[in-house]
């Protein structure tokens, strides 16, 4: 991987860098370099584009509260999963792949349809 120190305009801070067209090629090993080095540039015609930062990196900046909170998004997912995972849904379902175009066409217009429809 070709990469070389960039400094961007009013940057005291040198930093290495990748061209654009690499870090697409070889996302998996510039990610594992920005988690072993904390940051990289990606430039696009020799000028600095973008930073990847690691996730260390980042928190140092912006500090942990900036960290969103998974846990309630994990448990609103897993409770709208179970939810699809019932035995209407998955007769409801049933029914739509089973519809003609005509009969899917006439329960998009009409809002849906109901269970025994």
């Amino acid at each position: 991987m070709r990469t070389r120190p960039t400094e961007p305009p009013g940057d005291r801070h040198k930093m290495d860098s990748v061209p654009s067209t690499e870090a697409q090629n070889n996302f998996g090993r510039v990610m594992g370099r920005v988690a072993r080095e904390g940051e990289l540039y990606i430039t696009k015609h020799n000028r600095p584009q973008a930073v990847l930062l690691s996730i260390d990196k980042y928190l140092e900046l912006v500090g942990p509260a900036a960290m969103v909170e998974l846990d309630p998004l994990s448990q609103r997912f897993d409770q709208m999963l179970a939810e699809m995972q019932t035995d209407r849904a998955a007769a409801g379902a049933d029914r739509l792949f089973s519809m003609t175009p005509e009969e899917l066409s006439k329960a998009s217009k009409e809002g849906g349809f109901e269970d025994g429809e």
